[in-house]
């Protein structure tokens, strides 16, 4: 039996793509800072990431907020 070259690189793309589909990634959440303490400590508590509050407001009126990283199973898009 002849496997043409296209054939076998469509199954090794396909092995490719399912095996890749549950890799974890990098996800965030965002939410309104009320101290540094209280971020690193809720996206340690609930996410196992790593919470920072921002430097400066977005703009007048616009509270920092606290930016929590952790690794996730699955990334958005």
């Amino acid at each position: 039996m002849k496997t043409s070259f296209s054939s076998v690189l469509f199954i090794f793309m396909v092995v490719f793509i399912i095996s890749s589909s549950g890799e974890a990634g990098d996800c965030y959440e965002w939410w309104t800072c009320k101290g540094e303490e209280q971020c690193r400590g809720k996206c340690k508590d609930e996410y196992k990431g790593i919470g920072k509050c921002d430097e400066l407001s977005p703009g007048p009126g616009i509270p920092r907020g606290c930016n929590c990283n952790y690794h996730c199973k699955y990334p958005p898009l």
